[in-house]
């Protein structure tokens, strides 16, 4: 998900606990992935005004369960490590996900930046005047376009001219028929950034090359903030199902290099802060520092194993689409194993074993097809048996959405959705994407506990509540949409709470971040206002003569200003005096770090600051609080994992003689920590630890689950 700058680092950790901790029916907790339950979460909690403002994106479901089971397919996937360098607010994430390729032979492995446009029939392939759309992945979400329609029963396709409009406000822009391999697509995104295609990259793939082929793949992403990740490629393509990526590297001065082995498999993946290293985008590789986390893979038979920094994190072992196990983390072994076949393509039944440890999961399918996912309309169904007996039935459909789910008491949540219709000839009536119009929590009903949700163009317009109980008043939450510029047209203007108090919403035209956000007024009539202020900074990289030049410039924070008392004529009208809150922000040259933090009154009668100091990695590694009469500062290190060692406190006296309080954290060779000490020292990197007392815990090696903990002095 891309958050606005004006998302404090705080709430973006609350909301990420929120997406693990609670959804809003939790029966379909393991099925949701993070942008429904931030979407349903921020608006219902309203634990922040700027991530409220996702709500405003379609809902969407993802048919992976909490096993690594696909259910839209029956694969198992194999997700790999996640290689990171720099932080939340400046920085690059590599998230792999793998899983069969066509022919079920390999496992092929994208990331969160395999990014690529895809044409396809709809259910009607072939049929004259039947729909093709056009898939284009961004950031591991996808969207879809109407784009043409066959023009006979064969092979012969026509193209509408674009910008295309698909199922939620993105629109998409293409050369005419998409299919020149010439050019550039562009995709406008919900946020008011971009995305640039390259249809030069494209290929058809076969067997179905005729109806089913990668038109370009990602160069340039534009975030609305103005920075820009670009994606270079080596120009080769593997197993006819991934164009080698070469280099990912951020205008904020990050950068990640993928290296292959000479058949094309991935073997290492490493990162570079370009403020402190300069590195070629166009360069196979480049030299680093071996502190720099990095990522590489060693291969012995079917089983692969993946190291950062050369340490051990995670592995897998793959036999065929049927068979596969993978440890993530090392203690934590998952394996798969089709073990009942009827007939792989169509047959009414295929049963599949997951084992966990000594737990085992039973997972049946019926009504299968093995072709891709032209048939909108098929829904396979799921029965799963958990170690404890208990059955859990599921059905999905060929979008990878739930579409109801009953549970081991059988209780059950239906997703209903609606059509979205192309207003496009010959056939208006071809369905894009569903979107969901309400769900059904368990023991509701058509009329009463469930979630009803309305859209306007794509996005999220009322959010109803329906309780179970006839007589509670039904809890309304309402959106509106009044940006007409494309850098803020996704973003609501006023969100309506169900107690009809409104917050509006105001964002600048440059670039489309909030400008203001007013709240409802409070007994006396004065709407509490926050304004938000931001500066076009410019990070340093380094240039091939080793001089710090200017990337492209970034908006960030720098200012906002709250009134702890206004007037109710004015919201403002306390600026410049004692009642206004002004907290300002500062960044670092190199990567647009955050450095320091403000908080002070408007006249400047009153004013704290805390600043923060980074290692070349991006980890925090220096905290100097508001105190001005002590030294207040701590610190922390960390390993090549990037895993905290030695927390380090404020001194306690200064000048006198007592030692700073000290915890160190102690990891297993599979990334546990089993050993906590608390202790005492004067040095700030930890070197004089000494220790006074201890945690430590012991694991039961099939399980993992802790089975004895100690506390303890030396």
């Amino acid at each position: 998900m891309i958050v606005s700058a004006a998302l404090d680092h705080d709430i973006r950790i609350k909301s990420s606990l929120l997406v693990r901790l609670q959804s809003p029916t939790s029966e379909v907790h393991m099925w949701l992935r993070g942008t429904v339950a931030v979407n349903l979460l921020s608006v219902f909690l309203g634990t922040s005004p700027v991530s409220a403002q996702d709500a405003s994106q379609p809902l969407k479901e993802y048919a992976i369960d909490a096993n690594g089971m696909d259910l839209s397919n029956g694969r198992f996937t194999l997700p790999g490590p996640r290689l990171e360098i720099g932080n939340d607010d400046s920085g690059l994430s590599h998230a792999t996900i793998g899983s069969p390729n066509h022919n079920g032979a390999t496992v092929s492995y994208v990331d969160n930046y395999s990014n690529s446009i895809w044409t396809a029939p709809g259910p009607s392939w072939g049929d004259p005047g039947g729909p093709i759309f056009a898939t284009v992945s961004i950031d591991g979400v996808t969207r879809m376009f109407l784009v043409g329609y066959w023009t006979d029963h064969t092979s012969t396709q026509s193209f509408y001219s674009s910008p295309y409009q698909g199922d939620g406000p993105e629109k998409l822009t293409c050369p005419t028929g998409i299919t020149s391999g010439t050019g550039t697509c562009t995709l406008t995104t919900a946020d008011g950034g971009s995305v640039v295609y390259d249809l030069s990259y494209h290929y058809l793939s076969p067997p179905n090359y005729v109806v089913r082929a990668q038109r370009g793949v990602a160069t340039q992403i534009n975030r609305a903030d103005g920075e820009i990740v670009r994606i270079n490629y080596t120009g080769r393509m593997i197993n006819y199902a991934e164009w080698q990526k070469k280099t990912v590297w951020s205008s904020l001065g990050w950068m990640l290099k993928y290296s292959y082995t000479g058949s094309g498999d991935l073997n290492g993946i490493y990162s570079y802060n370009l403020s402190q290293t300069y590195c070629d985008p166009e360069a196979l590789s480049c030299a680093g520092s071996p502190t720099y986390p990095y990522l590489t893979v060693a291969v012995s038979g079917s089983t692969r194993t993946f190291l950062r920094n050369n340490i051990p994190v995670y592995q897998y072992s793959y036999v065929s689409a049927y068979q596969a196990t993978r440890s993530d983390p090392l203690w934590d072994t998952v394996s798969y194993e089709g073990v009942g076949f009827a007939d792989g393509n169509t047959g009414l039944r295929t049963d599949f074993s997951i084992k966990r440890g000594n737990s085992e999961w039973i997972y049946s399918r019926y009504y299968w097809n093995e072709y891709p996912p032209y048939y909108r309309e098929i829904v396979l169904e799921w029965d799963i048996t958990d170690p404890k007996n208990g059955k859990r039935h599921v059905n999905v459909n060929r979008d990878s959405q739930v579409t109801s789910i009953r549970d081991e008491l059988l209780r059950k949540t239906i997703f209903r959705r609606e059509a979205v219709y192309s207003t496009a000839s010959p056939r208006p009536k071809y369905i894009l994407p569903l979107l969901i119009p309400y769900v059904i929590s368990p023991e509701g009903s058509e009329a009463s506990g469930k979630i009803e949700y309305k859209y306007h163009l794509g996005r999220v317009s009322e959010i109803k509540n329906i309780s179970k109980i006839s007589s509670d008043p039904a809890l309304l939450t309402k959106l509106t949409y009044g940006c007409v510029s494309a850098l803020c047209a996704s973003k609501p203007t006023e969100i309506t709470n169900p107690a009809n108090k409104s917050t509006k919403y105001d964002y600048y035209s440059t670039h489309g971040l909030l400008e203001k956000e007013t709240g409802p007024a409070d007994a006396n009539g004065v709407t509490p206002q926050k304004r938000y202020y931001y500066d076009q900074l410019y990070p340093k990289i380094l240039n091939a003569s080793g001089a710090l030049v200017n990337a492209d410039p970034v908006w960030k924070l720098v200012r906002v200003s709250e009134c702890a008392a206004a007037t109710s004529e004015n919201p403002a009208s306390c600026v410049g005096t004692a009642a206004e809150i002004v907290t300002t922000y500062a960044y670092n040259n190199n990567n647009l770090l955050r450095t320091a933090e403000t908080i002070a009154s408007g006249n400047g009668s009153t004013s704290a600051t805390t600043t923060s100091a980074y290692d070349a990695v991006g980890n925090l590694i220096a905290v100097d609080g508001p105190r001005t009469d002590v030294d207040d500062r701590t610190y922390t290190t960390y390993d090549l994992l990037r895993r905290p060692v030695f927390e380090i406190g404020a001194d306690p006296d200064g000048a006198g003689g007592n030692p700073r309080s000290i915890v160190k954290h102690n990891y297993d060779s599979v990334g546990r920590e089993f050993l906590t000490e608390f202790g005492i020292g004067t040095a700030t990197d930890g070197s004089d630890f000494a220790v006074r007392r201890f945690t430590r815990m012991s694991f039961d090696p099939a399980t993992g689950v802790v089975v004895k903990k100690e506390e303890g002095q030396p």
